[in-house]
């Protein structure tokens, strides 16, 4: 985990200098302009009022640069004059300048004007105001004379919807706002008040000027790959979490399993896989956890006969086996609340319910009958005994006193023949 975790850190930490660096990009990129002066197809027009009966005439100086001289004689109420540039002849060609910031106009002015008209024609995206009325959305901005001494950056915001226009239309307020996103022309004239005299204009440059990765987009950008590059690394560490979470279950249960074995070992004994006496002391813990003493329980105290014998004359290989195959057929015949341990060499311990003096006899006398009409690997002609002695528990009788009468009572089976078995006498047991 804390490899993984200084991986995914270390992606973090790239992630924010890449970050850093792509915020700064804006800034490090030469600006994104597009000269229209450059155009090829680029057509200008100029125009009077003298056709209306107007006192203004206009003629160009320089067509190529282009320059103009506008001469007014006398301003009346509808005097005009002035200058088109449009990117293509008829039918026009539109250039989207709201991908752009600014508009950088170098223009040359001699006359008496106080103000510069420069406006923006635009197809509207209403279908009624391109199409019907036929007229495209007058977008513009007036100057001081004074501030074109030097070429000017007008931003895209500064252009207004001319008022004329709207009233004219008759224009609702959703469609009211200016449009730059389909310019068609650039014009230049005299704003108001106007003047009176000559008037000489020379447009030298004109660029669109604009950044090529909007800073809103940018940090829409960044704050989306962040958002993808969190959840991620989250998902990423929810996974690693979920895969120390497995590892640590398994290895939970592989050492639950390995415990359980070890006291399965610790409690069984590796030759015959019964019991051995601490496997039968926790059971007998656990059941004077349920009861005050062993009373309703009996202890029988088995024992091979002549067990010395079979590993003298077959050897000690094949008395393991004899006392395996015993093990087996005493743990088949016993009932399923009956608890067998192999007290040590051939002794055997059964502890079991207490069905009575008779029943008890009984079960106990049926086991010897068993055992010795059963065959061993020693001899199948040589019979195998055993010799048990019984102990019922006494109220207050501990396992260690019941199972003293009960040897008692084995050893007085052995002394009685062997092959057989005995009951204790009823009274606790004198310790030594």
């Amino acid at each position: 985990m804390g490899k993984y975790s200084k991986i995914t850190n270390y992606l973090l930490i790239a992630a924010l200098v890449v970050t850093l660096f792509v915020m700064a990009l804006p800034n490090l990129l030469p600006p994104k302009t597009l000269d229209i002066m450059a155009s090829p197809d680029r057509y200008g027009e100029i125009f009077d009022d003298s056709e209306a009966g107007g006192s203004s005439h206009i003629q160009w100086i320089d067509f190529n640069l282009p320059s103009w001289r506008c001469d007014i004689a006398q301003v009346l109420v509808d005097t005009y004059c002035g200058f088109n540039l449009y990117w293509s002849v008829a039918p026009f060609t539109s250039t989207d300048f709201s991908q752009f910031d600014a508009l950088s106009i170098s223009l040359d002015y001699q006359g008496p004007a106080n103000r510069i008209r420069i406006y923006l024609r635009n197809r509207s995206r209403n279908a009624v105001i391109s199409t019907q009325l036929g007229d495209h959305k007058f977008n513009y901005v007036t100057i001081r004379t004074e501030d074109i001494s030097q070429p000017l950056i007008l931003s895209m915001s500064e252009f207004r919807v001319a008022e004329w226009w709207l009233e004219q239309y008759n224009i609702a307020r959703p469609d009211s706002f200016a449009e730059l996103n389909s310019v068609v022309s650039l014009g230049i004239d005299l704003g108001a008040p106007q003047m009176e005299g000559k008037h000489e204009f020379a447009l030298n440059e004109l660029k669109l000027v604009g950044k090529w990765i909007e800073p809103e987009t940018l940090y829409l950008a960044i704050l989306s790959c962040w958002i993808v590059i969190v959840i991620g690394v989250v998902l990423f560490r929810l996974v690693l979490l979920n895969q120390q979470s497995s590892r640590q279950l398994q290895w939970l249960r592989d050492a639950e399993v390995e415990k359980t074995k070890l006291e399965k070992m610790s409690f069984t004994d590796p030759l015959t896989q019964v019991l051995n006496r601490a496997g039968l002391d926790d059971k007998i813990t656990a059941i004077l956890a349920q009861q005050t003493s062993l009373q309703g329980y009996m202890v029988m105290v088995m024992d091979i006969d002549f067990f010395k014998q079979i590993n003298d004359t077959f050897g000690h290989d094949v008395g393991d086996k004899v006392l395996q195959e015993l093990a087996a057929l005493i743990s088949s015949k016993l009932r399923n609340n009956d608890i067998l341990c192999r007290w040590g060499g051939e002794e055997f311990v059964v502890l079991a319910l207490d069905t009575g003096p008779n029943r008890c006899l009984a079960f106990a006398n049926k086991l010897c009958t068993i055992v010795g009409n059963s065959h061993f690997s020693h001899d199948d002609h040589l019979p195998l005994t055993i010799s048990i002695g019984m102990a019922r528990f006494e109220d207050n009788e501990s396992f260690e006193q019941g199972f003293k009468r009960a040897d008692n009572a084995l050893y007085l089976a052995k002394s009685e023949g062997r092959n057989c078995c005995r009951m204790a006498p009823v009274g606790l047991v004198q310790e030594d």
